[in-house]
C-alpha cells in the first residue's frame, strides 16, 4: 500500500499522536511487500533512509555556510 493511499490512516495518524507529545520532524517510508520479499524490501527501506539523510545532511551544511 502506498503512503499516499486513501486507504493508509496510519502515517497520519502516527504523525498526529507524534505531534501531541511535540515530536514534528516525522519521516515515515514505505517498507511494503515484506511478506513477499523481506530482504529486498528492507534493503530498499535502508536505502531510502539514507538518501533521505545524505539530503538532510547537505541541506543543513549549506545553511550553515549561509
Amino acid at each position: 500500500m502506498l503512503l499516499e493511499s486513501p486507504v493508509e490512516f496510519v502515517g497520519g495518524y502516527l504523525k498526529q499522536v507524534f505531534g501531541f507529545i511535540g515530536i514534528d520532524d516525522i519521516n515515515i517510508l514505505e517498507a511494503d511487500q515484506m511478506n513477499l520479499d523481506a530482504e529486498t524490501s528492507f534493503t530498499q527501506a535502508l536505502l531510502k533512509i539514507e538518501q533521505k539523510y545524505q539530503a538532510t545532511a547537505a541541506q543543513e551544511q549549506a545553511n550553515e555556510h549561509t
